[in-house]
């Protein structure tokens, strides 16, 4: 697999993802990983810098805005680009938080 630059913000501003996962790093900062809605490609975020769990969306340093949709999961792509993130980054440990940042995931269906 391969790990590839993103388009701009201006280009796309939000940025839907699905399988979604909220990581938090030995850094204390937050992420989101999961599989973006076009292109079904994996996808790990800057860090998280605003976050409303009520209607599932968030800011990040970068400016994205990111809907999550439906219940959060596993997407085999989006795990490969966040242990090769972490690599590139010096993340030696994190934590799923996706239940706990947004207990009713499970329960939310897909749009």
């Amino acid at each position: 697999m391969t790990v590839w630059n993103v388009a701009s913000i201006d280009d796309r501003p939000e940025l839907e993802l699905v399988r979604w996962r909220i990581m938090r790093t030995n850094l204390g900062d937050m992420h989101f990983v999961g599989c973006e809605t076009l292109g079904h490609n994996g996808r790990v975020s800057s860090t998280i810098t605003d976050f409303d769990p009520a209607v599932a969306r968030g800011f990040t340093r970068s400016g994205r805005v990111y809907l999550l949709s439906g219940p959060s999961g596993f997407y085999p792509a989006a795990q490969y680009v966040w242990t090769r993130w972490c690599e590139v980054n010096k993340v030696s440990a994190f934590v799923d938080i996706s239940l706990d940042a947004v207990p009713k995931s499970r329960d939310r269906i897909s749009s």
